[in-house]
């Protein structure tokens, strides 16, 4: 059952994959979609002091549209974003003990512009009764030098999308 409520999308149950006892109700705040923050973040500050706002305007245009090409390859490749993130606070032995997760935020960001390496970056805030956290959760310095995922994989290979919002998840040895 999918409902909107005041700017938020609540999922509330996927019959047949997750057991909803004692699990947190999830919540996707808006804009929901899968966002990338990189290159035109970057190219927004030298093009700002050349252009004024307009420049700042051409590189959240660039971001937007690389995020739109990495939203479409899940789209065609039918890969529900929303279901991987579930499915992580659902069997999570942190998030599922809250009494609800809002998604504030999910999506990618360039962390090695020279080799276009991407993370996975995802923002929650999980609250039981009136105690709150906010939590980031990232891909990056969770796995091997050779599993890095570059963004032209992130365009092309929905996969890469999988792994990197699962790898998000995965506590470190300090956390």
């Amino acid at each position: 059952m999918v409902v909107a409520i005041s700017g938020c999308t609540s999922i509330n149950s996927f019959s047949g994959l997750f057991s909803s006892e004692n699990k947190p109700e999830i919540s996707y705040k808006s804009p929901d979609y899968i966002r990338f923050t990189g290159k035109g973040a970057a190219a927004s500050f030298a093009l700002m002091s050349s252009m004024g706002p307009v420049g700042a305007a051409i590189g959240i245009a660039i971001d937007e549209g690389i995020a739109k090409e990495i939203r479409q390859n899940a789209a065609d490749s039918n890969l529900d974003v929303k279901q991987i993130i579930n499915y992580q606070i659902f069997n999570s032995e942190i998030y599922n003990q809250y009494d609800t997760v809002s998604v504030l935020e999910y999506g990618f960001e360039i962390k090695d512009g020279s080799k276009d390496f991407v993370a996975a970056k995802i923002l929650l805030n999980a609250c039981v009764k009136e105690s709150c956290k906010d939590y980031q959760l990232s891909s990056w310095d969770k796995f091997e030098q050779s599993n890095l995922v570059t963004l032209d994989m992130l365009k092309t290979d929905s996969n890469s999308i999988k792994y990197l919002f699962e790898t998000a998840f995965v506590l470190k040895k300090s956390e």
